[in-house]
């Protein structure tokens, strides 16, 4: 369950054609995983998920996101690649 105001992102689907899908799901993410949280913020803005992880990760670097999957919260690290 979210608590009110808090923005999620819905995993409806992991792109295994590009490095970067291909790496989360390689570490564990999951078709509906639900995103709650960004560098232990609640409030990310979700629409602008793509830009953010562009502009303050680079590669190399994990991204850390809090995770809502099966009714728990969860920590997960996304490692951001550039290939194989």
């Amino acid at each position: 369950r979210l608590d009110e105001g808090v923005n999620a992102l819905e995993v409806r689907g992991i792109n295994t054609g590009q490095v970067e899908g291909k790496s989360a799901k390689r570490a564990g993410l999951k078709k509906g995983d639900i995103i709650v949280g960004m560098e232990k913020n609640s409030s990310a803005y979700y629409q602008q998920f793509n830009i953010h992880v562009k502009l303050n990760f680079e590669v190399g670097e994990k991204l850390p996101l809090t995770l809502l999957r099966n009714g728990k919260r969860i920590q997960f690290d996304w490692p951001l690649t550039d290939g194989d």
